[in-house]
């Protein structure tokens, strides 16, 4: 849930509900705070009452057929009036962590944080909001105010950043919707990690009706319904129908009703990271039938930035203070699978990795992290009942994504062992690559955003691109011609003696000239 209240003169928050629907896109619910529990009979006509709600300042309309309550996680952004809005009405209030980074990047920025230590501190925080129980985040809260205290930063600094976790995040008011117990849906369904949905949603309206209106006018071009009021006259009154934005979300919805689930780029790129690692069998079993173990690459410490694509080099000395937190993590789960070293311990049914610091930014909820889905791959070649059969179609799916990645590269640049041999040879290739290159094989080629939108590193200094391949020469701006003026009067000045008299003759015959 996002509002908009920057369109409308009155600046009246409109509220924006988003869905994320079987396509994997957003389809907006409402535009505006009401809780109907519907009837199973589309044209019901039976008894309804209005049902006081326990802040007795709001309504709602209950059925008695009533046999299907949905009773949904909202998402927003930091902001107390949406919260205590729908207190009482729906399940729970979850915080999108976009808008959590984004403040505690701007809280850095404020504070003069030394940007060796933005990422492990990202990290710290990223860890207590792993926690799955209210009793775990406070352990870890303790065990952040040590991290804190062992970094090189001044002791008003370490202040602000402690009182920030225990009063912002940790404290009653905000605590389960910042960590994951306040997340945990059952059967370990996905659940959206941020309101990213809302905000195209916006913006889609703010680019359609850009400029500032009545309350009501906004809502009538967004339905496409407009009331004839302008004079007085016979038609008064009466309804003007045109198509809206919200015609158009609808035909939207109903077009990716029956659509296959879309993968964004990263999670794509993930699931065939996973796919590599079990296919080079880096997995193993646990004593467990839930954890599995998968061994750690070369470059497993490597820190892959989440807004642009480009490595991070962390910090060792801090790294190293992050080990009680990370151990702390993983405690409960030594007590079913022994740790190993040189291994990440996966759970497959929950989607933890607990030292992974793809788990450890992203979570297990919209997505798991590429160990995760390496060991349910290899979970389900164990049960597949041919698993050759199995390990080879998972082979064609890895090597056609390299070949689809290979399509959009131009001509001249195509690796041809990928692009047009058979899957035998394109993956040898990518195998090849892949222990020169590390992980940046999966990573756009040449595709990468200069773009300086990460908040946890420094601002990198432009690179202007001067190269004209494609494009003719940019044409040089012709010499401007030096001044008449100028040039007598520096000759002038050379043969005659410098007086007022002299300057003034000079300037009367310069103007004559001209």
């Amino acid at each position: 849930m996002d509002s908009k209240h920057d369109l409308n003169n009155d600046r009246v928050p409109v509220l924006v509900f988003v869905v994320e629907n079987n396509a994997g896109s957003g389809t907006p619910l409402a535009f505006a705070i009401k809780k109907n529990i519907p009837c199973d009979w589309d044209d019901c006509e039976h008894k309804w009452n209005y049902v006081n709600l326990p802040n007795r300042m709001e309504f709602e309309r209950v059925r008695e057929c009533n046999s299907f309550n949905w009773n949904p996680f909202i998402m927003t952004d930091k902001h107390r009036p949406s919260k205590i809005a729908v207190t009482n009405i729906l399940r729970g209030t979850i915080l999108c962590w976009f808008h959590i980074m984004q403040t505690i990047g701007e809280n850095f920025n404020q504070w003069n944080i030394p940007w060796s230590l933005r990422y492990p501190l990202a990290l710290a925080f990223k860890i207590i909001g792993r926690s799955r129980t209210e009793n775990k985040s406070k352990e870890l809260g303790l065990l952040y105010q040590n991290f804190v205290n062992s970094l090189k930063l001044p002791n008003n600094i370490k202040q602000k950043l402690i009182a920030d976790l225990n009063q912002n995040w940790l404290c009653d008011e905000w605590r389960l919707s910042f960590i994951n117990a306040g997340r945990i849906l059952q059967n370990f369904e996905c659940i959206m990690t941020t309101n990213n949905f809302t905000e195209r949603l916006n913006r889609t309206i703010e680019a359609n009706y850009s400029g500032i209106q009545t309350v009501v006018h906004f809502v009538e071009r967004l339905y496409g319904v407009k009331l004839k009021r302008e004079n007085i006259t016979e038609n008064t009154g009466q309804m003007q129908f045109e198509a809206g934005l919200a015609t158009l979300f609808d035909m939207k919805s109903v077009e990716e009703e029956n659509c296959p689930k879309k993968l964004s780029s990263d999670k794509f790129r993930r699931l065939n990271h996973g796919r590599l690692y079990f296919l080079l069998e880096f997995v193993e079993p646990s004593n467990h039938s839930d954890y599995f173990y998968v061994r750690k690459s070369d470059n497993s410490q490597i820190f892959e930035s989440p807004y642009n694509g480009k490595y991070v080099e962390l910090n060792k000395g801090a790294i190293d203070s992050l080990k009680p937190l990370f151990k702390k993590l993983e405690q409960k789960h030594l007590d079913k699978a022994l740790c190993r070293k040189g291994y990440y311990l996966t759970n497959i049914l929950t989607g933890e990795c607990m030292v992974c610091y793809d788990y450890i930014w992203n979570g297990p909820f919209q997505d798991v992290c590429k160990h995760v889905h390496a060991a349910r791959l290899f979970h389900e070649a164990n049960l597949h009942l041919n698993k050759e059969l199995f390990v080879r179609q998972t082979k064609e799916k890895f090597v056609t994504y390299f070949k689809s990645k290979e399509k959009v590269v131009a001509a001249e640049n195509k690796n041809r062992l990928i692009y047009e041999e058979d899957t035998d040879i394109a993956y040898n290739e990518i195998i090849r690559l892949y222990y020169l290159q590390g992980g940046s094989v999966f990573l756009p080629r040449n595709n990468i955003s200069e773009r300086n939108s990460d908040p946890f590193k420094p601002p990198e200094l432009s690179k202007r691109d001067t190269s004209n391949k494609g494009v003719p020469p940019k044409v040089m701006a012709k010499l401007r011609k030096p001044s008449r003026i100028l040039q007598t009067l520096q000759s002038n000045s050379n043969n005659e003696p410098d007086s007022s008299a002299s300057e003034k003759r000079n300037t009367k015959r310069i103007r004559k000239n001209i």
